[in-house]
C-alpha cells in the first residue's frame, strides 16, 4: 500500500458467491453457513473451507431472503434472520481474508 493509505476491504454479497477482497488478498465462498454448539460459524462450503470438518448445522439460500419477515428455518427447526446469517457471513469471510488482523 502506498504511504499514508490504511488497510481497505471490499465485501460483495451475491447469490452464487460471497467475496472479501483485500490488497493481498481475495477470498470467495459460497453462501452457505455451517453452525457448531462449541465454536464459531464457517461460511462455504467443504471443498472451499478446510475449517468444515465436523458435522454441523449446514443454512444455504440465504442470501435471496434478506428481508423476509419469516426468517430460514433450519433443518433442526430453529428459525434464523436472512439479515443475521448475511452479516455473520461476511465477518467470516472478511476475518479471513485478513487473517484477523482489523
Amino acid at each position: 500500500m502506498a504511504d499514508g493509505e490504511g488497510p481497505a476491504l471490499g465485501l460483495s454479497i451475491g447469490a452464487t458467491n460471497l467475496a472479501a477482497v483485500t490488497a493481498d488478498r481475495a477470498v470467495t465462498r459460497k453462501p452457505v453457513r455451517t453452525l457448531y454448539r462449541q465454536r464459531p460459524p464457517e461460511v462455504g462450503v467443504p471443498s472451499e473451507n478446510p475449517k468444515l470438518d465436523e458435522p454441523g448445522l449446514v443454512i444455504g439460500d440465504f442470501v435471496n431472503r434478506a428481508g423476509d419477515p419469516a426468517g430460514i428455518t433450519a433443518a433442526d427447526g430453529s428459525t434464523h434472520r436472512s439479515e443475521t446469517l448475511v452479516a455473520d457471513a461476511l465477518r467470516a469471510l472478511a476475518y479471513t481474508a485478513t487473517d484477523g488482523r482489523p
